[in-house]
């Protein structure tokens, strides 16, 4: 199905109805943070809608050609096939990849991101307070950095929740890493009230991947 339209149905509007906004290109993607929408268009344009000021939309200048789109809580950031820039608020090239690596997909946290490369490789930067970013310890990271415990495992898809990744391998294995507070990563949960980090089969913070024990209910 295609789209070139979006309804907001929101309490933030002052009149609390329903306000249909007709863009004049067809909706590629759009990405939602906790204040802000954003749109690529079908001509590679980047579009932004602030629910809390909801008169104009608001084109992003955006340095090369976008391919996709991905938000944290406060910045927008766009992929072309080697590059990654943050749009908003300000247009920074954030890396660029070599020849040989292709960028297939972009996946956002609240405070985290994560770049999927054709040949399976999955890269993270961005806050990792809270081990989301799977690189073993809790440091933030400003560029892309390869995730060296799933090196050599073709990674097909990724997603991001808020402060946990997910990853699935070409073999149809889950792996996930972050914040464990509610089970998110498919794990067992700590206590409440408890911060082990020695304990690996009940714990807040997996810091590195973790492969998820999937049952088969057949």
């Amino acid at each position: 199905m295609k789209f070139d339209s979006f309804e907001i149905i929101s309490n933030l509007l002052n009149d609390k109805e329903k306000r249909i906004i007709k863009l004049d290109h067809e909706i590629k993607e759009f990405v939602i943070s906790n204040e802000m929408c954003y749109f690529l268009l079908a001509n590679q344009s980047v579009i932004s809608y602030q629910f809390y000021n909801s008169e104009d939309l608001q084109q992003i200048s955006t340095p090369d050609t976008i391919a996709s789109i991905s938000c944290t809580s406060d910045k927008l950031y766009g992929s072309t096939s080697h590059k990654i820039y943050q749009l908003a608020p300000t247009a920074i090239l954030i890396h660029e990849f070599p020849s040989h690596q292709r960028i297939k997909k972009i996946s956002s946290g609240l405070e985290h991101t994560a770049v999927l490369t054709t040949n399976g490789d999955l890269f993270t930067f961005g806050c990792g307070l809270r081990g989301q970013l799977g690189h073993g310890d809790v440091r933030s990271y400003e560029t892309p950095v390869l995730v060296e415990a799933l090196a050599g495992i073709k990674i097909i898809d990724i997603a991001c929740g808020g402060f946990h990744t997910a990853a699935v391998s070409s073999f149809g294995d889950v792996y996930s890493f972050g914040w464990n507070t509610n089970g998110q990563l498919g794990l067992r949960k700590a206590p409440q009230g408890t911060f082990k980090m020695q304990d690996v089969k009940c714990q807040q913070v997996f810091t590195l991947p973790q492969l998820i024990e999937l049952e088969d209910e057949n």
